[in-house]
């Protein structure tokens, strides 16, 4: 009964943490492992071929040789961190443990392949089976990692109650003084015989008490200290590998913050690993979450597809493809994530016929998978401080996971991932923030709105874009519209829904928002908020004559509240002026430029004349948003519009002076257009 209640538990729990789809996959992969490996002598030979012609440096048809030039990583829109193993130097614990001189190498040597086309083993390239005891060879990865446009490395920290392994390599760097970033990345769990932090074959234990992890914050605070060290708006960046084993977890992060504020190193930027299906870092009371694949990533075993040399095989087959693609398309969490890749994964080395291979990986598809993850944290993450993409790994080389260089591909990883740099920088100057399309009435703003879209996409972004006339006293306006309208329902939705962008913009003060502003004509403008709108002034216009609706449309143009022209010249004041502090009527306007952009602490504002938008939107979209290339796109068509024959019969009918007049005073259209030009207009609606 008890073994029954095991296999339910587990079942809730495989439920709980991968949904129905994942207990499917373990099902249909439960059926497939059950099937016979696919076995034939044939394929050894297939298999030592390839390692012979591995073996007589016959090089991949994906190898890269050493680059000429270098990226300037200090410049990338988006940084890239590499998690980094020191496990390349002998160690007293891990000859005891594994026997004298072991290292990473033990393992990495020893592998074979399992299948044909099975990659192993891992030979390394230029730097070969180093010992990070030399200097020379630190230095030497350094110099690599800034020259393929690498920001910093994650070092793997090993502290067990009090105890460090593996730091030599760490204390080399702290001594070398080289100019190159870095953060620690604590590996807080058991460490087993079977490389897997669980209970079994435990070869030194993770203690953790109050007084432990107190000692643990006081041994790296020296690292904290160091300029060199990645923060995040000052905050000095600590990642877990396993926050969620750490007993009383909330304390230990008090605990933290504590003695971090209290000896000047600021508020740690807490960082939880996406480990063992662990997710969201506010269950523990961090600051954000880095994925760490192949982790908390639902796969298909595919063995069943592979032609095996070893016919005792018991270990596991993915395709590479799937876990790029699962990524790529994973939603954004409401948490703040950063997103991390791996350039291969097979920890075959560390358990001979019994790892996760995952095949079919090559420069290509990384390269395809890194710039996704760097667009995706251009558009969803605000922060410059906070763009950065990990990789996992730099140097993880008994797991596959290495862009050092290799016997198979030389430097592709590399290259590749410099690559990723460069096509990003040509994206990596457009402003991802979110954008307001923002303006008094009918000025564009669909044509804008349709530009915007085309040309984001164009370069492989999504910036969400809101519109907006009224974020000020909206209330007031909605109880307006309804009482001066026939029928206002659908004006309504639209305020409720500036309601909502207000909201946001009230409650997260943090944001920078870009908005765009166009002014025009003000006759012409209010023409046409008043066509715009006649569904709900005159419902019936469809069953009227053009004369009798002419005449009550001029009528409701020069007599209603609603379409008086002064009304524009306190919109900045009442809409722009009291939520983000600029006074627009008091900054200088060059007509002959036909924009200004207005720079403050969370907006960006930009004001184009509608009658120059198809002239300076290239220049104007480029200085304001950072688009090489800006191309509008001209929608909502006044000849498309039902009402467009009645809307040409009015423009041939003269307003009446005094409606002129007032529009053609105001404190608005003096500022933005000049004496000549306001003349042309008051002479083109006085039927001149």
């Amino acid at each position: 009964m008890k073994e029954g209640n095991s296999i339910f538990q587990k079942f809730l729990s495989i439920l709980r943490r991968e949904g129905g789809s994942g207990v499917l996959i373990r099902v249909m992969n439960r059926l497939k492992i059950s099937l016979p490996v696919y076995f034939s002598k044939r394929f050894a030979y297939q298999i030592y071929t390839a390692m012979l012609s591995d073996s007589v440096g016959k090089p991949s048809s994906e190898f890269v040789s050493l680059a000429d030039g270098d990226v300037p990583y200090q410049k990338t829109p988006v940084k890239l961190i590499a998690f980094y193993l020191p496990q390349f130097h002998p160690i007293p614990e891990n000859d005891e443990w594994w026997g004298k001189g072991f290292t990473e190498w033990t393992n990495v040597t020893k592998a074979v392949p399992q299948f044909v086309g099975h990659y192993q083993p891992h030979m390394p390239g230029e730097l070969g089976y180093y010992d990070l005891r030399v200097p020379d060879v630190q230095a030497r990865q350094i110099e690599l990692a800034q020259k393929y446009g690498i920001s910093g490395f994650a070092f793997h920290y090993y502290w067990f109650n009090g105890k460090r392994l593996l730091d030599k390599p760490l204390e080399m760097f702290m001594e070398s003084k080289n100019n190159f970033s870095f953060c620690l990345c604590w590996a807080n769990e058991n460490w087993t015989r079977r490389w897997d932090g669980q209970e079994d074959d435990v070869l030194i234990a993770q203690v953790h008490t109050p007084e432990s992890d107190l000692q643990f914050i006081q041994d790296i605070s020296l690292y904290f200290r160091d300029e060199r060290y990645i923060r995040v708006k000052g905050r000095p960046l600590l990642i877990v590998y396993r926050p969620n084993i750490i007993p009383d977890i909330n304390n230990t992060v008090n605990l933290w913050r504590k003695y971090c504020k209290d000896h000047g190193l600021g508020d740690p930027y807490l960082v939880a690993a996406q480990t063992f299906w662990f997710a969201d870092p506010r269950e523990v009371g961090f600051d954000a979450a880095v994925e760490f694949p192949p982790h908390n990533m639902p796969v298909t075993d595919i063995r069943h597809m592979m032609r095996f040399a070893n016919r005792s095989y018991q270990g596991h087959v993915i395709d590479y493809k799937e876990v790029m693609q699962y990524s790529m398309l994973k939603e954004r969490p409401d948490y703040q994530l950063f997103r991390t890749v791996f350039p291969g994964w097979d920890n075959e080395a560390r358990k001979p016929g019994r790892g996760y291979s995952f095949v079919f990986s090559s420069p290509g598809l990384y390269k395809k998978w890194l710039l996704n993850l760097m667009k995706y944290t251009l558009r969803n993450v605000d922060d410059p401080e906070k763009r950065i993409v990990f990789i996992n790994a730099w140097n993880e080389w008994a797991e596959g996971a290495h862009l050092e260089p290799d016997r198979k591909y030389g430097y592709a990883y590399l290259q590749a991932t410099a690559d990723a740099l460069r096509e990003l920088d040509e994206v990596g100057s457009i402003s991802c923030q979110p954008i307001i399309i923002f303006q008094p009435g009918k000025v564009g703003s669909t044509s804008i709105h349709t530009s915007l879209e085309r040309n984001y996409q164009r370069s492989g972004l999504f910036v969400p874009i809101y519109h907006a006339h009224i974020l000020e006293n909206i209330d007031q306006q909605i109880e307006f519209v309804s009482r001066v309208r026939t029928s206002a329902s659908n004006t309504v939705k639209k305020l409720l829904k500036g309601k909502d962008l207000r909201r946001q913009i009230d409650e997260h003060p943090e944001i920078s928002w870009n908005v765009i502003s166009l002014v025009r004509d003000p006759v012409a403008q209010k023409v046409s908020a008043l066509f715009q709108l006649i569904d709900e002034y005159i419902p019936d216009w469809r069953q009227r004559t053009s004369s009798d609706l002419i005449m009550n449309m001029q009528k409701i143009l020069v007599g209603q509240e609603e379409f008086e022209p002064e009304r524009l010249d306190s919109w900045f004041d009442k809409q722009i002026k009291p939520i983000w502090g600029i006074d627009v009527l008091a900054i200088p306007f060059s007509s002959e430029k036909g924009y200004h952009i207005y720079r403050d602490k969370n907006l960006n504002l930009i004001i184009i004349r509608l009658e120059d938008l198809n002239r300076v939107a290239k220049r104007a979209f480029q200085e304001f948003l950072g688009f090489r290339e800006f191309e509008i796109i001209s929608t909502n068509v006044g000849a498309e519009k039902p009402y467009h024959s009645l809307y040409e019969q009015f423009k041939k009918i003269p307003i009446p002076v005094s409606y002129l007049e007032k529009a053609y005073s105001t404190k608005y259209v003096q500022h933005f257009y000049t004496d000549d030009e306001i003349a042309k207009f008051r002479s083109r609606w006085a039927g001149n």
